[in-house]
């Protein structure tokens, strides 16, 4: 069995980053977790399709600390963040 570690070091993100940023390093992530043959390339396309037709025109440029549930559910239901 393969044991998945946190390929991104903590402390990285702070409050007020933008959920890009968030989102940037995660795919970062997952990019490596590719590398290592743990995710499948298939998994990457998916992730990345999501997050740029989805994720990052609707809350990208919120900051981390803005992005609560409440808020992103107003997004989601297509109401003005």
């Amino acid at each position: 069995m393969i044991k998945r570690e946190r390929l991104a070091q903590s402390g990285e993100l702070k409050a007020s980053d933008r959920v890009s940023k968030a989102v940037e390093l995660f795919m970062k992530d997952q990019q490596a977790l590719v590398k290592a043959e743990i995710n499948s390339p298939g998994t990457l396309e998916t992730y990345r399709y999501q997050t740029d037709k989805n994720i990052l025109p609707r809350i990208g440029e919120l900051a981390l600390e803005e992005a609560t549930t409440p808020r992103v559910n107003r997004v989601d239901r297509g109401d003005q963040g």
